[in-house]
């Protein structure tokens, strides 16, 4: 094998190891139904003493017909025992995610992913230059033409495995940014929800206040009219309207003196 391939192989092992990022403060995952079952299995030998029982090679594949052929009625039992834990993950993970350790953790894992993006960015683009200096030596090979077995024919065998090998490092190095991106996407649009939903909160205790301020002025001011019109909910604005007009235009109006009378018997607080 030649130094280039024996590089390509080399990083194509590297490449297919999957990068896992645990936030070991967090609350423990929540187990399936299948695996209580398989625990409940193990236990179930241990006690009676059937040791040679769960070193045997079979023996997952044992608990899996098991599993296949359980009755409903008895694999309920575990179907509830993973919904409940299942659960109790949820409610911990909620108050966990409010939490310092949390925040830290997905500063740590954000920046993490940035520097693996760059990394395999930069893996492609060796990858790249390696094989087109490889293929650069076999072009002028045609499969058709070449005698079997003979020099051509290894050299020809050779630069097609290497270029298998780099599509398969491609596929495997786009796959994982592409899991990359789903999780930068997912983040994006939790970050999106909450800036929502506190524009929501924020819309909505804006008219509360409004409503409490109408109410306010519509209860003062309930007896003293502006230009023959009397405050009402409806025509509030209107109402503050024409009052800010008599300001200007005569500031010293009897309606004027009313309305300071009457707000000034008004608890703002």
């Amino acid at each position: 094998m030649s130094e280039t391939a024996h590089k390509l192989s080399a990083k194509n092992k590297r490449q297919k190891k999957r990068i896992v990022y645990v936030d070991e403060n967090a609350p423990k995952r929540p187990r399936t139904a299948y695996v209580h079952f398989v625990n409940a299995r193990r236990k179930e030998l241990a006690e009676s003493g059937s040791h040679e029982a769960l070193r045997q090679r079979s023996f997952l594949a044992d608990i899996g017909k098991q599993w296949k052929v359980l009755p409903d009625d008895q694999k309920k039992f575990y179907v509830d025992k993973s919904a409940k834990e299942h659960a109790e993950y949820e409610k911990a993970m909620e108050e966990y995610k409010k939490t310092e350790a949390y925040n830290q953790f997905k500063v740590k894992k954000e920046g993490l992913m940035k520097q693996r993006m760059l990394e395999l960015k930069k893996r492609k683009s060796d990858v790249k230059s390696d094989d087109d200096e490889e293929e650069d030596k076999n072009e002028a090979v045609v499969a058709g033409d070449i005698p079997i077995f003979s020099k051509e024919f290894l050299a020809y065998n050779k630069n097609q495995e290497s270029k298998c090998k780099k599509l398969r490092k491609m596929v495997s190095a786009l796959q994982e940014e592409k899991d990359l991106l789903k999780a930068d996407i997912a983040k994006l649009s939790e970050r999106m929800k909450l800036v929502h939903g506190h524009q929501s909160g924020t819309s909505h205790w804006s008219t509360k206040i409004k409503q409490r301020w109408t109410k306010l002025l519509v209860d003062a001011l309930a007896y003293v009219s502006v230009d023959g019109e009397y405050p009402t909910s409806q025509n509030i604005d209107t109402y503050m309207e024409k009052l800010k007009q008599l300001v200007t235009e005569n500031p010293g109006s009897k309606d004027l003196i009313a309305v300071r009378m009457a707000l000034s018997e008004v608890n703002f607080t």
